[in-house]
């Protein structure tokens, strides 16, 4: 199946810098960052940013599931894992960022096991469209490749 896993290939690449300021493409960015080891699994991070506890960078990037950073690039790779391993996975790293539970801004357990499946689906969603090996940015919602410029980006509703 396929995953996003973590990558610095791209970021601040003079040539996408080039393209950013002749098409004003906002996926082409100086502001890229990547605070999450090569090849580390990654997922989303917008509970946060829904419930207000994160700035809007969180719209740019996907977190890694050990090293709890973001990143705002993210190489699409084939891994021998099962929806439901996918699933366990999100929901073992929300446990460790302290969003299952019932103090604070937790949630509990089953809202939690939700959210990770809502994760997951949506990798395994966004990560289909894209060829193995291609390195994509997001936005938010939007996906674009950044090794095939000429792909449409891809808007995946969750």
């Amino acid at each position: 199946m396929k995953v996003f896993v973590a990558t610095k290939e791209t970021q601040h690449a003079p040539e996408f810098n080039a393209l950013r300021n002749k098409f004003d493409y906002s996926f082409f960015s100086e502001g890229d960052f990547s605070y999450v080891p090569e090849g580390e699994l990654v997922m989303p991070i917008y509970a946060w940013e829904c419930l207000g506890v994160c700035d809007t960078s969180a719209g740019r990037s996907l977190a890694g599931i050990k090293t709890l950073r973001g990143t705002t690039t993210f190489r699409v790779v084939e891994q021998v894992i099962t929806p439901e391993e996918l699933e366990e996975t999100f929901y073992r790293s929300l446990k460790k960022q302290g969003f299952v539970g019932s103090k604070g801004f937790a949630v509990p357990t089953e809202k939690a096991k939700g959210v990770a499946r809502s994760f997951a689906r949506a990798i395994m969603r966004a990560a289909a469209k894209f060829p193995v090996g291609d390195v994509v940015t997001k936005r938010f919602c939007t996906y674009q490749s950044r090794t095939h410029r000429k792909l449409k980006a891809r808007i995946l509703i969750v």
